[in-house]
């Protein structure tokens, strides 16, 4: 029999085999069989001549042996190569020797190679060497220092109102920094106790005399405000108003009993004299002005302190 035949044979029991497990017999008639060939006789080949082939298998002149192929899906599959790149060849690998780092770690860092442990111990012992900690000291000290210049400057006004003893140093200070010591701004402790405008005859018509009593509660020397004062007529109106600085006041001693302090004796002696720089401290000072009111008949007045 051809292989064609026992190849049908085969199929046909698997098929009757299939048949059996579903419970149905399936019948299939035998394949007819296949003429085999008669095999035929070549004749002889001429003396001389070479061997000629054996015949080859049939399978080999059937058409379509090779397979159809697809299109590729790929776009760069169908792109030509028209010129190969050109050929670089790997460079040599340098002797130890050659190579750039120290000897022994063949061009490696040697920091990489040092395990995690042994660098925090190199770290530690950075910070806790000797000159490394004077170092941070001396720039802790540094900052601490200039912490204190910058707020020594920022409240040298202050400091030298409750600590006269530090006036002529914080003098020093300010003529290097290019700075002024005034006395510091209070207005919350000052108080008008008392405010006269009287007409001054004697001096000439239409001169008025402003005399103001002022009182420092503060416990340290404040500096002077200036005097705000406003005229009004019979119905309450503003009339003038004009604005009396301390640098233009004469200073009069006052009776207050409150003045009476031993800071204050040499103080109470110079009466009518020239403005202090502040207002004395825990105590009553009077101011007096003068001034020109021409066609003005004030019925009214009132005196405010403020720092301009």
């Amino acid at each position: 029999a051809s292989p064609f035949a026992k190849a049908a044979a085969a199929v046909a029991a698997v098929v009757q085999g299939m048949g059996r497990a579903q419970g149905k017999t399936a019948t299939m008639p035998p394949a007819p069989p296949v003429p085999s060939p008669a095999p035929t006789s070549l004749p002889p080949a001429p003396a001389g001549s070479p061997p000629s082939s054996p015949p080859s298998s049939p399978s080999s002149s059937i058409p379509g042996d090779e397979l159809p192929t697809l299109p590729s899906r790929f776009a760069e599959d169908d792109v030509i190569v028209t010129a190969a790149e050109p050929f670089r060849p790997e460079l040599p690998l340098q002797p130890p020797s050659q190579r750039k780092g120290r000897s022994g770690t063949r061009g490696r860092d040697p920091a990489q190679r040092t395990p995690e442990f042994m660098r925090r111990a190199q770290r530690k012992a950075f910070w806790r060497h000797p000159a490394t900690r004077a170092a941070l000291t001396l720039m802790l000290l540094s900052l601490v220092l200039a912490l204190g210049l910058q707020v020594v400057h920022r409240f040298r006004n202050i400091i030298a109102a409750y600590a006269p003893a530090t006036r002529p140093a914080l003098t020093w200070w300010c003529q290097t920094a290019h700075c002024s010591l005034v006395p510091p701004l209070r207005i919350d402790a000052m108080q008008v106790e008392s405010a006269t405008l009287v007409r001054a005859s004697s001096e000439g018509e239409d001169h008025y005399r402003l005399t103001v009593v002022i009182h420092n509660h503060a416990p340290i020397d404040v500096a002077w405000p200036s005097v705000d004062l406003t005229l009004t007529d019979a119905n309450g109106r503003v009339i003038a108003r004009r604005v009396f600085s301390p640098d233009d006041a004469e200073w009069l001693d006052t009776s207050d009993p409150r003045a009476d302090l031993p800071s204050d004796t040499t103080m109470a002696a110079q009466a009518a004299a020239s403005t202090p720089t502040a207002a004395p401290r825990l105590r009553s000072t009077t101011l007096q002005w003068h001034l020109v009111a021409p066609d003005l008949q004030p019925a009214g007045y009132t005196a405010e302190l403020f720092y301009p």
